[in-house]
């Protein structure tokens, strides 16, 4: 009997405090704690930070050039009546200049469309991080609530075969029961306490699953789950369902945005073949100085510095049209329309397998929704039997065999309501997910 009770030691939960943990929290700790989503996140903000018309090329381009130059100058010129000598001259230029194109076959609108879109696209793929990390989360949180109970199952029928041992020795005192019946009974104690066990290392590994799930940073951390199981049968209408699936699926949502973007594609490559007007205006402006510095000079000019000014302002409009390339900017348009027909190939591609998809997931649903109905009445005959059997064999009606083979269906008949439940859920899950339903 020692050993029993180091095994019943072993296998007895602990209750320790443990930080309550809704459904809710556990979403919201797992998006705020997703490397997938911040990385999301910031491309999001790269791509907003470039949704600007200078990026899509209308702008004004100013510049301001200013430069100084120095040069001495050596006049030996044999004509006597030249001015011979050295002459120090400082200049110093500035110019500035302003261009803006006036037309060149809405490039610049088709430019600013695609930037757009690949907020839009950066936006899509986020949504897909979320949507992905929403799913594990909420799989992970139901599959603690599943694991925990079938460790309560266990405990319960742990205490039973407790109790049975306890009456076994009772009825050997009593001249009643038979070693082989207390072996029996020690057997079945041992073997319930190791499946306990196994039990509660699946549990263990689930709870660091949802951490993880989670992007907690102590995988070990223990939570009390707070939410149960909504188990509410849904009855799904097809044609609802494929609607929401062709409008919010996340999937279809990227390929039509990048179709988008490709038809902006093919318009710009055809306004390639447009001529570019641009008009462009400034204002040079120089000063120079002089000095003389041979005595000739000094006495000719002064001793003092010269120095004149000159502005120039200026305005020009050009024209830039390109007459042939060889027909490059031709093959690109058709290259951009065959790229427009391999995605729509694509969208349709995919509308036909997430279609397919979705009606196998509510046929699953439908048969899981049977399923469920079912190990609910197995397991209310399996307790209804327990309950006989438990006073049955109390009364000596039945051997321990029989009583065991009740108590081990009464356990599988709770495993597989379980599990009908868990994939109940997970398929309702999926449907949300599938039809872009779990962001709200």
């Amino acid at each position: 009997m020692r050993l029993l009770s180091i095994l019943f030691v072993c296998v007895s939960w602990v209750g320790t405090a443990q930080e309550s943990l809704s459904l809710e929290q556990a979403i919201e700790k797992g998006l705020q704690n997703n490397y997938q989503i911040k990385i999301g996140e910031s491309r999001i903000q790269q791509a907003t930070n470039s949704n600007q018309w200078a990026v899509a090329g209308k702008t004004i381009n100013t510049n301001l050039s200013v430069s100084q130059n120095n040069s001495v100058s050596n006049n030996q010129n044999p004509n006597p009546f030249a001015n011979n000598g050295s002459i120090l001259f400082n200049s110093l230029n500035a110019t500035l200049d302003a261009s803006f194109v006036l037309y060149n076959g809405k490039t610049f609108v088709y430019n600013k469309q695609i930037l757009e879109q690949n907020l839009e696209n950066s936006e899509l793929s986020n949504r897909t991080n979320i949507e992905n990390t929403i799913n594990s989360i909420m799989n992970a949180y139901y599959g603690v609530l599943v694991q925990e109970a079938q460790v309560k199952v266990l405990e319960d029928l742990l205490k039973l075969t407790k109790d049975r041992i306890e009456r076994e020795n009772v009825r050997k005192s009593l001249g009643q029961a038979g070693k082989f019946d207390i072996i029996q009974t020690q057997e079945a104690y041992y073997s319930d306490s190791i499946s306990l066990l196994i039990q509660r290392n699946i549990l263990d590994s689930q709870k660091r699953n949802l951490n993880l799930t989670m992007g907690e940073d102590d995988v070990l951390k223990k939570y009390e789950l707070t939410d149960e199981m909504d188990l509410t049968p849904k009855d799904w209408s097809i044609e609802a369902l494929e609607s929401q699936l062709f409008a919010q699926n996340t999937d279809l949502q990227s390929l039509r945005a990048n179709q988008r973007i490709q038809e902006l594609n093919i318009k710009l490559n055809q306004a390639q073949k447009k001529p570019t007007i641009s008009v462009n205006g400034g204002i040079n402006t120089s000063v120079n100085t002089s000095k003389a510095l041979s005595s000739r000079l000094i006495e000719l000019f002064g001793n003092g510095f010269q120095q004149g000014y000159n502005a120039t302002p200026y305005l020009n409009f050009s024209l830039i049209y390109n007459l042939t390339d060889g027909g490059v900017r031709d093959i690109n348009v058709q290259n951009a329309k065959i790229e427009n027909e391999v995605l729509t190939y694509s969208i349709q591609d995919t509308e036909r397998t997430l279609k397919n998809n979705l009606n196998d997931l509510v046929a699953n649903y439908n048969n899981q929704k049977s399923i469920l109905e079912i190990t609910k009445l197995q397991v209310e005959n399996a307790a209804a039997n327990l309950s006989i059997s438990e006073e049955r064999f109390n009364s000596g009606l039945i051997s321990s065999f029989d009583y065991r083979n009740v108590q081990l269906a009464y356990q599988n008949a709770n495993q597989n309501l379980f599990a009908a439940q868990y994939n109940l859920k997970v398929t309702e899950i999926s449907i949300e997910r599938l039809i872009g339903g779990l962001v709200k």
